[in-house]
């Protein structure tokens, strides 16, 4: 997510919202845990400092939650072709299946 936000477009506002992504992105606080890992604040101590709930940020965040598989050039050309180039949904007999 953080390589995505450099290049990424966010809104500056979204209708019927009283706050924006960037507020929501950089509201939450962090510390460094025992083993210096980044702990992020949870929502508990957010909404006790009085900051709203995260929920567009978190949105944002779990669609980055999956590796996209990305297949080698070697098992790419092993994969039967995703489209037909010569097919025409507006053939006869695309209609009429």
């Amino acid at each position: 997510m953080k390589e995505w936000l450099v290049t990424g477009s966010i809104p500056d506002r979204i209708q019927g919202l009283d706050i924006t992504l960037v507020d929501e992105l950089t509201s939450p606080t962090y510390t460094l845990n025992k083993q210096e890992q980044i702990q992020l604040e949870g929502k508990n101590e957010m909404r006790r400092r009085g900051v709203k709930s995260t929920n567009l940020a978190d949105a944002l965040a779990t669609t980055f939650a999956y590796y996209v598989f990305q297949p080698s050039e070697a098992e790419r050309e092993e994969l039967p072709p995703q489209y037909t180039p010569d097919y025409n949904p507006y053939a006869q007999e695309a209609l009429l299946t």
